[in-house]
């Protein structure tokens, strides 16, 4: 159901995500909360920074929190976040690699958790043939939420996220972890 409501947002409002990025910190972060004001930060210096530079400025991002669960990883019970973007450089010549290699530019020098961790950003393009962003929607980035029973508005930034409703999604799912199946049946009938 969650997903089935994504890819209805992402068709509804004409979104075409390109770029997937993945941001992880250089230690354990363990509060949301921290998490959630980066992303707020990062969304707001990468908007002004991509006005200044007559770059498209209204691109639509979408971000998720994730969980390290891996026992051998160091940051276990930390989290690491994830962002679905439109294409910034739509407008230019660029190739696909040179927007890649720019965004990278751009994200390392707006985020100061990143700008020093070389391993602390990952960009790379969204492509039909690995699944697309349906498939990043369907299992990816839902995964704490499907396989791990977090709560959805644990796994989904409302607050920095264009165009995702937490009251929806409430409506929906109630104050659960799990979709509720009478409130699904309700909303689909």
């Amino acid at each position: 159901m969650t997903s089935q409501l994504l890819r209805g947002l992402i068709t509804e409002h004409a979104l075409e995500f390109r770029f997937f990025v993945t941001l992880t910190y250089d230690g354990v972060i363990d509060k949301r909360r921290k998490v959630i004001r980066d992303n707020w930060h990062l969304k707001n210096r990468f908007q002004r920074w991509l006005t200044q530079n007559e770059y498209r400025d209204n691109i639509r991002m979408w971000f998720f929190t994730e969980q390290h669960r891996k026992d051998s990883d160091r940051r276990q019970g930390g989290y690491h976040r994830h962002m679905v973007m439109e294409d910034p450089f739509i407008f230019t010549s660029m190739t696909d690699h040179e927007k890649k290699l720019n965004l990278q530019a751009i994200l390392r020098s707006q985020n100061k958790e990143v700008r020093l961790h070389v391993e602390g950003l990952d960009v790379r393009l969204i492509n039909e043939y690995q699944g697309g962003i349906a498939g990043l929607v369907d299992y990816y980035l839902t995964k704490d939420h499907h396989q791990h029973n977090e709560m959805l508005w644990d796994v989904i930034d409302f607050k920095n996220s264009d165009l995702i409703s937490k009251p929806l999604l409430t409506s929906l799912y109630g104050k659960r972890s799990k979709p509720d199946k009478s409130r699904q049946e309700a909303v689909s009938a």
